[in-house]
């Protein structure tokens, strides 16, 4: 009985606040599997966390992510309004 009433507060919360559904949907669907994966890959490269930039697919997606990201910031980022420069 507890634990649903704390992911009912959650859950309001979150209405509240607007956060999107998919992303949290997505997260408890898929995230187990990206851990393990993550996990995977460190295993694989003793460590190494530079296998993620290094290799050219990686790279690619990266650098598209990077790109989209900055995109949508120009896009929402507020247009100055031109106001004449007051002068005593």
């Amino acid at each position: 009985m507890l634990l649903l009433a704390l992911f009912s507060v959650i859950g309001c919360l979150l209405k509240l606040l607007r956060f999107p559904l998919p992303p949290i949907v997505l997260a408890f669907v898929l995230g187990d599997r990206l851990e393990a994966a993550f996990r995977q890959s460190l295993v694989l490269t003793d460590g190494n966390p530079l296998v993620f930039f290094t290799r050219p697919i990686s790279g690619s997606v990266l650098a598209i992510a990077v790109i989209v990201v900055i995109v949508l910031k120009a896009r929402r980022a507020p247009v100055a309004a031109k106001t004449p420069a007051e002068t005593p």
